[in-house]
């Protein structure tokens, strides 16, 4: 340059358009590299991205969710520890639901979660329906069917509520959700709440029993407080025959959505020794069901493991 100035670049006309004169023929080694590396490239297939926005979630074992490229989660076996919790709690839950008809999620649904979410729904509500069998085919005669056509107003209702918690809330605040309505139910059960039994509260019975089935597991508690005028062989029987077809329409439903499977039957396979140790121990319990201590003991012990359930779930 006359200037003094540095030489600009020289300027590489396409392959098509250079001169014959050969000036920018060559490109320098670094571009001839990167060029064979894209026409390497351009035969293969690309990749398409990643869709944005929010990922469709897929049912994983047991209810749990992921992304759809995420493998299945494994079924984790109970350790030693674990299995003879879990038989104690349901244990603990069968001798109380055998003798007044409800309870059993009231005190093993804290104790069940806290091992493995996936005990609730589908596999306590099995072992709940289990013991119900129990109480119908003994007091099947006390059955007040009139009570049970008026709470099955209330069914579809509740059952798609309970459903949408099932899918929309995540799994700690579910957990935090069971704690909340177990002390709830607890608490209102101790304060010797009442209602009268009408045609409204039969209704509200059946809604609020088959959302807490659906939600976490605990189908009896609503039922105990709307039939609280009951005498405890109508309500033993009556409540099994509600929470029977409750259970039996969410199992089916559950099933259909990928959320009861082999995993949910072996964890039934663990709950069963306790269930038939509580109804044994149920028998010799009954004649105490008049005793004022009884019930407050057997409502403080769910009333606690509802708050120690919670407490878990924040600390």
């Amino acid at each position: 340059m006359r200037d003094g100035g540095t030489l600009p670049a020289p300027v590489v006309a396409p392959r098509g358009l250079r001169g014959r004169s050969g000036r920018g023929a060559r490109l320098p080694h670094a571009l001839l590299d990167l060029r064979h590396r894209r026409e390497r490239l351009e035969g293969e297939p690309r990749r398409s991205p990643r869709p944005q926005g929010r990922h469709r979630r897929v049912s994983l074992p047991g209810g749990r969710r992921g992304d759809p490229g995420q493998a299945p989660l494994e079924a984790r076996p109970l350790s030693a520890v674990e299995l003879v919790l879990a038989i104690a709690a349901v244990a603990g839950g069968a001798i109380v639901q055998g003798s007044v008809g409800v309870g059993l999620s009231l005190v093993a649904a804290p104790a069940l979660v806290a091992i493995d979410p996936t005990f609730i729904p589908g596999p306590l509500l099995i072992v709940g329906q289990i013991i119900g069998i129990r109480h119908i085919i003994v007091e099947g005669r006390h059955i007040d069917w009139q009570a049970v056509k008026h709470a099955l107003w209330g069914l579809p209702v509740g059952l798609a509520a309970g459903f949408a918690v099932l899918e929309l809330v995540p799994e700690t605040m579910r957990t935090i959700l069971i704690g909340a309505l177990v002390a709830g139910s607890a608490l209102v059960l101790l304060a010797g709440f009442r209602l009268r039994q009408t045609r409204r509260t039969e209704i509200a019975g059946g809604l609020t029993c088959s959302f807490g089935a659906i939600a976490a597991a605990l189908p009896g508690a609503p039922l105990g407080i709307c039939f609280s005028e009951m005498r405890p062989p109508v309500l033993r029987s009556t409540s099994s025959v509600y929470i029977g077809i409750v259970g039996g329409v969410g199992i089916g439903l559950l099933a259909a959505r990928g959320n009861f499977g082999l995993h949910e039957l072996r964890l039934i396979g663990y709950l069963v020794p306790g269930m038939f140790i509580g109804l044994a121990i149920s028998r010799v319990v009954r004649p105490f069901l008049d005793r004022a201590w009884f019930r407050p003991a057997v409502l403080s012990v769910a009333l606690a493991g509802g708050v120690a359930l919670i407490i878990g779930q924040l600390v």
